[in-house]
């Protein structure tokens, strides 16, 4: 399995998740044995899954070619492909642009425009919340800029999210969630815009 979660946070969406691959698409057991789980295929939309890195695959050949290009029908196709596969990978999609959306599949359906989701393994997720909320705790002073304060909230949310998933695998309770930790967001001061971000 792994761990993806994505949320949106005022109109821009931060997606995190683990790299390590566990299963039958392991060839070598070590650190390189890793996926990128998370795709920004353009500037305005993000695909992530969770569970088999073939079906995965497979799945993004029609989205990545460009034959798909709206979110409805890469939704569509996702979907399609989970339910074909007796629902052994499940996506999150992302999208920015004209409008801003979070949907989920997984469990048979299409959940459209969500606030917040997660695929993959559930108890690293249930960690990962118990490691967010913790730094929630130090409460937040707002600035003189109530605008820049905002931004700035927001990315500290992107990165809590990111240590949270980070002390998730560094605590070793899931092995299946592992490697290293991908962050990927939408906006920024520069534009609208998909990225991958760093963290320390």
């Amino acid at each position: 399995m792994t761990l993806v979660v994505a949320r949106r946070i005022g109109d821009e969406l931060a997606v995190v998740s683990d790299t390590r691959v566990t299963g039958e698409c392991v060839l070598h057991s070590s650190l390189l044995d890793g996926a990128l789980k998370t795709i920004i295929v353009s500037p305005y939309l993000c695909v992530s899954f969770a569970g088999n890195v073939g079906v995965a695959r497979q799945a993004l050949a029609s989205v990545l070619d460009g034959t798909l290009e709206s979110r409805e029908d890469i939704a569509a196709h996702l979907l399609k492909c989970h339910k074909e596969h007796k629902g052994t990978t499940d996506f999150l999609l992302a999208s920015c642009g004209t409008s801003v959306a979070l949907d989920k599949i997984a469990d048979g359906k299409w959940e459209p425009d969500v606030s917040c989701a997660y695929v993959g393994h559930h108890a690293a997720f249930e960690d990962l919340q118990g490691f967010a909320n913790k730094t929630l705790g130090t409460g937040y002073v707002w600035g003189p800029d109530p605008v820049a304060t905002i931004r700035h909230f927001e990315t500290a949310s992107a990165s809590r999210m990111a240590d949270a998933l980070r002390e998730v695998i560094e605590s070793g309770r899931h092995e299946s969630v592992g490697n290293f930790v991908v962050v990927a967001s939408s906006g920024n001061v520069d534009g609208i815009g998909f990225r991958y971000t760093s963290y320390a």
